[in-house]
């Protein structure tokens, strides 16, 4: 369960100076760490200048130089420290018609249960906020495919009103957002560990209880996207590449993409191919195994 607070405080600081109490004082290893300073969070919520002054600044540069800072079509960058970036989230109500409606929830993530592969704070700022499912499950116990059961535990609805304060633990907190009735904006600061490399993000099916995707959108995946895609443009050299990740990559997602990679190889004859399946197929991540033994099979029709 995200820890939470609606902290009782009408102290207001500004931008820089939250961000300075961030990289200099909070302890960012551990919600808990990240959890004190939901006070200083709570008071950056009371400046209601700074963010119109922040979108002052920005459209008077993009009108001298055209450049207008963005980060998602819904966020945006604020500033940043050693560690976390904090950004403004956008939450707008639905506006299209009904056949439209999912795509336009797809862009701003409405009713998509789905995890973190990192650690953040977030704070209502602006209008009533959306409503938010919570739910929990032990990542430790999940092999990582898609289809696979999940022991997700329903943890009930909040709101991200004006002032509360919640933060994220990586992976195990997991949410699925609702539209707001009118515009509302979210302040959050996002922690950024190494692990984000490697640490996998799911999407869930909250009634079924499985993972339905992963989204692409997240580091790790992106970069085992690229990989996977090499094996259409592969050449003499990327099989000595493609081998040396599946057997030496410290990321597991990059050692699968290799082996998918390896299957997209229209060029390369059966018996290489299976040689790097079979390394797959003993490596010590079960998700890895389960990937090369389907290829495997397909090598034997």
């Amino acid at each position: 369960m995200p820890l939470s607070a609606t902290p009782d405080t009408a102290d207001s600081i500004s931008l820089p100076a939250f961000l300075s109490h961030v990289e200099e004082k909070v302890d960012l290893t551990s919600p808990d760490g990240l959890f004190q300073a939901s006070a200083q969070m709570g008071s950056l919520a009371n400046n209601r200048c700074f963010l119109a002054e922040y979108f002052n600044d920005a459209i008077k540069r993009f009108w001298h130089d055209g450049m207008l800072a963005a980060y998602t079509p819904q966020s945006v960058l604020l500033g940043q420290g050693r560690g976390f970036f904090m950004r403004a989230n956008i939450w707008t109500p639905l506006k299209l018609e009904s056949q439209f409606r999912s795509q336009e929830e797809k862009v701003f993530s409405y009713r998509n249960t789905h995890d973190h592969n990192f650690m953040f704070m977030t704070v209502g700022y602006f209008g009533q906020g959306y409503e938010t499912d919570i739910y929990h499950y032990d990542p430790s116990k999940v092999i990582g495919y898609v289809g696979e059961p999940i022991d997700l535990e329903f943890m009930g609805r909040e709101r991200l009103s004006m002032g509360r304060v919640m933060v994220y633990k990586e992976k195990e907190d997991v949410h699925t957002q609702f539209p707001p009735d009118e515009l509302s904006i979210s302040l959050n600061v996002m922690v950024t560990p190494n692990t984000d490399l490697m640490s996998d993000q799911y999407f869930f099916d909250p009634h079924q209880k499985r993972i339905t995707d992963m989204p692409e959108i997240a580091l790790v995946h992106k970069r085992a996207s690229i990989i996977a895609m090499l094996g259409f443009i592969a050449n003499d050299n990327s099989l000595q590449i493609l081998h040396d990740l599946i057997a030496k990559a410290p990321c597991r997602r990059v050692r699968e993409a290799a082996l998918v990679a390896i299957s997209n190889m229209a060029n390369f004859n059966s018996s290489d191919k299976d040689y790097l399946y079979r390394i797959g197929a003993s490596d010590k991540d079960e998700s890895v195994r389960r990937t090369a033994r389907k290829h495997i099979q397909g090598l034997k029709g």
